[in-house]
C-alpha cells in the first residue's frame, strides 16, 4: 500500500499570495487599515501592484497619489516610501500619478516633502507636462512655485504649452505665458505649433498674450499665406483670431514692450515670476513685465 503524503501550505503563505490585490483594493477604497496591516506583515512600502483604476502596475505610494488618498500616502511616506520612486511600465513618479489624478492636495504635500518637480518619466514627460495636459491650474501654479521648468520638453520636444494649447485649457495657456513657456517649435500633433493651436480653438486673448511675450513666428509658415493675401476676405474667413495676429504684425510696437520682451527672456526658465518680483524697480513695471 503507497502511502500518501500531503503538502500543508502555511496559512502566511496563502494570505501573502494575494496581498497585491488585498493591497489595490485598500488603496482603491481608501482603506487605512487594511494598508497598514498588509505593510506591517511584512509587505514592502515600495512594492509595485496593479492598479485596476489605471490597469497599470505602479507602486503602492502611486496607486495612493492618483486616488487622491492622502491619509494612506502620509502613512506610506512615513513608513519609508520613496517618494521619487518610479514605476516599471512608464518611469513615473508618484507626482506625475497625483497630476494625473487630478490630486491638488496630494501634489501639495508631495512637493512640500520634496517630491522633484522636474522628474521624467520614460518619455521625459515632466510633471507640469502632465498637469498641462489635464488642465489642472491649482496644481501647475504649485509646481512654478516650487521650481518647476515650464520650457521642459519631452521625447516629442513638446513643451507644456504645446499640450495646453492642444487641449484648449484656456487659464493653463495664460499661467504658462506669464510663467515664461512660449516655445514655437513644431511637434506631430495638433495643428504643430502652440500659436497654430490657438487660431484653431479661436483663443483670441491668449493668442495675444502669446505675441506680446515675445513669440517667435518663424516656424508659422501658414501664417505667411494670410498676410499675402490678407486683402481677400475669403482667405482669412470669420476667424477673429487669426485676423488679431494680423493687426498686431501691423501695429509698431513700442519701446516699453520690446524691453519687457527682451528682460524676460534673460530671466527665462525657472522661478521667473519671482525672479521679476524682486527686481528693485517699481511696483507698476513689475506688474508690466508680469503681464498683471
Amino acid at each position: 500500500m503507497t502511502t500518501r503524503k500531503w503538502c500543508v501550505i502555511p496559512m502566511a503563505f496563502t494570505v501573502n499570495f494575494d496581498r497585491d490585490g488585498q493591497m489595490s483594493q485598500a488603496i482603491s477604497s481608501n482603506d487605512l487599515h487594511t494598508v497598514q496591516q498588509l505593510i506591517s506583515s511584512g509587505m514592502s512600502v515600495n512594492s509595485v501592484v496593479h492598479n485596476p483604476d489605471k490597469q497599470e502596475n505602479t507602486t503602492i505610494l502611486a496607486g495612493a497619489c492618483y486616488a487622491g488618498n492622502l491619509d494612506i500616502v502620509d502613512y506610506l511616506l512615513k513608513a519609508g516610501a520613496y517618494i521619487n520612486h518610479k514605476d516599471p511600465c512608464y518611469g513615473r513618479t508618484p507626482l506625475h500619478w497625483a497630476c494625473i489624478g487630478r490630486q491638488e492636495n496630494v501634489t501639495l504635500y508631495l512637493i512640500k516633502n520634496k517630491a522633484d518637480v522636474n522628474c521624467v518619466d520614460r518619455d521625459n514627460v515632466t510633471p507640469i507636462i502632465t498637469a498641462s495636459m489635464v488642465g489642472c491650474q491649482n496644481i501647475i501654479t504649485s509646481l512654478l512655485n516650487n521650481g518647476a521648468n515650464p520650457c521642459a520638453v519631452d521625447r516629442l520636444r513638446a513643451s507644456a504649452i504645446h499640450y495646453a494649447t492642444f487641449y484648449g485649457h484656456s487659464e493653463v495657456i495664460s499661467t504658462l505665458i506669464k510663467s515664461g513657456c512660449n516655445s514655437n517649435n513644431h511637434v506631430i500633433f495638433g495643428q504643430g505649433t502652440p500659436l497654430a493651436n490657438l487660431v484653431h480653438i479661436k483663443d483670441q486673448e491668449n493668442c495675444k498674450l502669446l505675441l506680446e511675450s515675445g513669440y517667435n513666428l518663424d516656424n508659422e509658415e501658414w501664417l505667411s499665406d494670410f498676410q499675402r493675401h490678407q486683402s481677400m476676405s475669403n482667405s482669412i474667413g470669420s476667424n477673429s483670431t487669426i485676423k488679431t495676429i494680423l493687426t498686431w504684425l501691423q501695429t509698431p510696437r513700442s519701446l516699453e514692450s520690446y524691453c519687457r520682451i527682451v528682460i524676460r527672456k534673460c530671466m527665462q526658465g525657472v522661478y521667473l515670476q519671482n525672479r521679476v518680483s524682486n527686481l528693485p524697480v517699481p511696483l507698476t513695471i513689475k506688474n508690466y513685465l508680469l503681464f498683471l
